[in-house]
């Protein structure tokens, strides 16, 4: 129904194919293993402005980067 509304009011909507649910709480088994696997990455300040879905608000330091990429899992995106 959202992509049929935005369609209607000429905005291009492509469906993406993903292998795994995301932003739900299907997903509180895999914060462990990912945020393990994210502590051993060398992270750098994004470029790019960094918006984070989980609190709304940019992300620049890397460990508050790490925390939002695990937190994402499970936290659903609010469309508001």
């Amino acid at each position: 129904a959202f992509a049929r509304r935005l369609e209607g009011q000429k905005v291009t909507v492509r469906e993406l194919a993903v292998p795994l649910a995301f932003h739900t709480p299907m997903l509180d088994a895999a914060q462990g293993p990912y945020a393990q696997a994210l502590a051993g990455l060398s992270l750098e300040p994004p470029r790019t402005p960094f918006l984070s879905s989980v609190t709304n608000r940019y992300v620049s330091d890397p460990l508050d980067l790490r925390d939002n990429l695990v937190q994402q899992l499970v936290t659903p995106v609010r469309y508001k």
